[in-house]
């Protein structure tokens, strides 16, 4: 659900985003496959990070993460701050997606 908007969101921002930097197409690969390899690595550590710290406490390190990246893909300087940016967001997304329904059942 989130994973797939913010895949097709970017679809729309790389017209923009290629010329802005000066991007390479391996460099719009690293872009768009950040998220994804993020959300890998927080699905991952979901259920360690829950089972120590809480369902609750989880949820809101994953909305941080979403603010911090947010944060960060607004101010965004170079590509390299950018990738990173959208791997936090991953990383949130997988823990988001690991976590609430587990929290909600």
């Amino acid at each position: 659900y989130i994973q797939g908007y913010t895949t097709g969101v970017l679809g729309g921002a790389l017209l923009f985003l290629g010329p802005h930097f000066g991007l390479t197409p391996a460099q719009i690969g690293a872009v768009a496959t950040a998220t994804t390899l993020g959300s890998v690595l927080g699905t991952f550590s979901a259920s360690a990070l829950a089972d120590a710290a809480g369902r609750r406490p989880t949820m809101a390190f994953s909305s941080a993460l979403f603010v911090v990246a947010s944060v960060l893909m607004v101010w965004t300087p170079s590509l390299n701050v950018l990738v990173l940016a959208r791997f936090l967001a991953g990383v949130g997304i997988g823990n988001c997606g690991a976590v609430v329904p587990v929290y909600v059942a």
